[in-house]
């Protein structure tokens, strides 16, 4: 029997698995979604780790350039989380275009997202770049904090994202990449760091990190950076004022009354106030 032959007799024994026959015999076929499950860790407080390729739309990369850096960082990504014994496959991961969110279960500790992920990350960047033309060169900003994520069938939501996203963006850890040319630039939010990372003797030496303060929208963020390969970045002293002065000021003139001025030459009553 072909399908047509088996759709008309479907119809007249009153079956339908056609839609357009559906819809034709009267009845509307059931459109309505089916929320997909949350997951486990839906509203409890994971890492949050926001990835983002410097530079992607260059015009110096074509389109097959960004399809191999894409295709890059997924691989170093994967690797980095698997070498730092964090499975890549029990995370959530939503890709970005120019880089990737990826949510850490709460079973994982934050501490392991960035040591020794970020020194194995960086190194495959390192080794990825030394081979790399312009045009498929990788520099990356990273971002990581921690709160409640919450996972519908919209998608992600949760106050952890949108404050990731805004130290990913600030314009301290873009001016940091550019200027030292490094491989990746790391940024944490203040709690992670305090937390985590601050007493952390693995392979991130706390005293690379910057302590920086930054504005992006209607947020006043306070967060540390780190530039992979590079020592903590020193604020160059701003100059000191100069001490209060201790001469005399000079006296004070005014005149009172009537004042007639005639070229240089000026009559009237004049006093003189000395401090």
């Amino acid at each position: 029997m072909t399908e047509v032959s088996r759709v008309l007799d479907d119809r007249h024994r009153g079956v339908s698995s056609h839609p357009a026959l559906t819809l034709a015999a009267g009845r509307r076929p059931d459109t309505r979604r089916h929320p997909q499950e949350a997951p486990a860790w839906s509203s409890l407080n994971c890492s949050v780790l926001y990835t983002d390729v410097a530079a992607f739309s260059a015009p110096c990369r074509t389109e097959a350039d960004r399809r191999l850096v894409r295709d890059r960082l997924y691989a170093m990504l994967r690797a980095a989380f698997e070498r730092s014994g964090v499975s890549w496959a029990a995370c959530y991961h939503e890709d970005r275009g120019d880089g990737v969110l990826v949510i850490v279960p709460p079973d994982v500790p934050t501490r392991a997202v960035a040591d020794p992920l970020l020194a194995v990350l960086a190194a495959e960047l390192r080794r990825h770049n030394r081979r790399a033309t312009e045009s498929v060169r990788i520099g990356l900003r990273a971002a990581l904090h921690v709160g409640p994520v919450t996972r519908d069938a919209e998608g992600l939501n949760g106050d952890a994202i949108i404050h990731t996203a805004r130290m990913l963006d600030a314009p301290p850890l873009r001016e940091a990449l550019r200027a030292s040319g490094a491989d990746l630039a790391f940024m944490t939010s203040e709690h992670v760091f305090t937390t985590a990372l601050s007493s952390d003797t693995g392979l991130l030496d706390p005293t690379t990190f910057t302590r920086v303060s930054f504005r992006v929208k209607e947020s006043q963020i306070t967060a540390w950076m780190h530039v992979a390969g590079h020592q903590a970045i020193i604020a160059a002293p701003q100059p000191a004022l100069p001490p209060p002065s201790t001469a005399t000021p000079p006296p004070i003139t005014r005149f009172d009354g009537q004042v007639h001025i005639d070229g240089d030459l000026v009559i009237g009553s004049k006093f003189v106030d000395r401090p």
